[in-house]
């Protein structure tokens, strides 16, 4: 499962050239859709609430709907940011 707030994040990393990928991140989305097994959540207003219920102390937003998703669902996350490592023991990576 993939939060589509990560899209975002990917395409504004891609924006401001801080990740290259060899296609365009439309094509991107569209790739990930066609890959069984891989589901993408709309962020909702659970979503948000949960967030906002996240006893962290962490302003950047998409990483606080990236934990409380994972949270909502009982998933891990996979990534090397040691912020959300620290808060979110279920950590791939």
């Amino acid at each position: 499962m993939i939060n589509s707030i990560s899209i975002w994040e990917i395409g504004i990393k891609i924006k401001r050239k801080r990740l290259k990928i060899p296609i365009s991140i439309q094509n991107f989305v569209h790739r990930l859709k066609e890959i069984d097994g891989v589901k993408i959540i709309p962020v909702d207003e659970d979503i948000w609430m949960e967030s906002l219920k996240l006893k962290w102390n962490h302003n950047d937003p998409a990483d606080r709907v990236i934990v409380a998703t994972a949270r909502i669902l009982d998933m891990p996350i996979v990534t090397d940011d040691r912020e959300m490592r620290k808060f979110y023991k279920k950590v791939i990576w």
